[in-house]
């Protein structure tokens, strides 16, 4: 559903020039899952150029696709998805952050009928669609600003603001909450004035693409084994009666796991690199240089039912390298189940594929 952002644009403007985020609690360990859960939320913005381009920050007037990975093995009916922004108010408790809320997630929902809370109403539902008012439009210039007269803020661009995802069975009570960062950024005025030098070094992010999902790699220094399930771009690809899931693959295609100890990995595309800042300005030898720093892709892997032996870094998702975002150790267990393989990018993207197997 899509909230009007009328609503929002009056507390943006009051507290976007000095928000900071939230911390997410994705990457929790308990890798098996066996009760409602959000493992990963992600946002994909409109792209008119009609380049195809997944981006994950926002300008004003952009639609912003807010999508939660939300786990559900039990199979509930009765699930109620909310999306709520958390704006900070000088002197306020910050619900996003605060343990005590925190300890009862959905007790935060009715403080955004109170507009003095900080915390609106995006709306309910797996996904929803969000468009940047144009009340945002002054502090995003803001940045602009900031980065003409201070040459370390010329590689960060951008506001976030923290979102909270609450998801809620109704016929019981149980609620799983989790929160992430949304990037805004006024890359539609860097893109304006390719003159200006202070501008050039902002790379407004892409979310991370997942280019395979494979069983049994040859080695930890690639990812080319059996697939697990096909690449897709529309319903064609995935052949007769064949559906291209919200994760870009084929649903359904996983078909019967095998049995014992496996390894499982997934590849992504050509990661970004962007600049860094320091005091000096952007870390780099010369003007015009291209982006330093090269994004680390990790993926953080779930399960819905089977068994993981021990491991140790880089095979459990933690790094950038091709064996980063491989998983092994993983015997099944009897009955269907669910692999979900979350990839971030550390700079807010995120993507996920999760494919069901007999």
């Amino acid at each position: 559903m899509r909230r009007s952002p009328a609503a929002l644009a009056m507390a943006l403007s009051a507290a976007l020039g000095w928000m900071s985020g939230c911390t997410s609690g994705f990457d929790r360990n308990d890798q098996i899952v066996n009760s409602l859960r959000i493992l990963g939320v992600s946002a994909h913005v409109d792209d008119p150029s009609g380049m195809g381009i997944d981006w994950s920050d926002a300008d004003v007037g952009d639609t912003i696709h807010l999508k939660a990975l939300v786990a559900n093995p039990g199979g509930l009916a009765t699930v109620t998805v909310t999306w709520l922004a958390c704006l900070p108010i000088t002197g306020q408790t910050q619900p996003c952050t605060d343990e005590a809320y925190l300890r009862e997630p959905a007790n935060i929902i009715p403080l955004s009928s109170d507009p003095t809370s900080g915390v609106l109403l995006l709306g309910t539902g797996v996904d929803v669609d969000y468009q940047v008012p144009d009340a945002v439009n002054p502090l995003l210039q803001m940045q602009l600003a900031n980065a003409d007269a201070h040459v370390n803020a010329q590689c960060a661009l951008y506001r976030q603001i923290p979102v909270l995802v609450i998801a809620q069975d109704d016929s019981n009570g149980a609620v799983f909450a989790a929160v992430r960062n949304l990037r805004l950024s006024p890359w539609k005025t860097i893109a304006q004035h390719p003159e200006n030098p202070n501008y050039a070094y902002y790379v407004r992010n892409q979310n991370p693409t997942i280019t395979a999902f494979n069983l049994s790699p040859t080695g930890l220094g690639a990812c080319d084994g059996q697939p697990l399930a096909t690449p897709c771009k529309t319903y064609a690809d995935c052949g007769a009666g064949g559906t291209c899931g919200d994760d870009n693959f084929c649903a359904g295609g996983g078909g019967v796991f095998p049995d014992g100890p496996q390894t499982v990995c997934v590849a992504t595309g050509q990661p970004q690199s962007y600049y860094t800042c320091g005091l000096d300005g952007p870390q780099i030898a010369d003007p015009g240089d291209p982006p330093n720093v090269p994004e680390q892709p990790n993926v953080t892997w779930y399960m819905t039912a089977g068994s993981l032996s021990s491991f140790a870094p880089p095979a459990n998702g933690s790094g950038g390298s091709v064996a980063s975002r491989t998983f092994t150790g993983f015997t099944r267990g009897p009955g269907p189940f669910t692999i979900y393989g979350v990839v971030r990018d550390n700079r807010d993207g995120q993507n996920w594929v999760a494919q069901d197997f007999q």
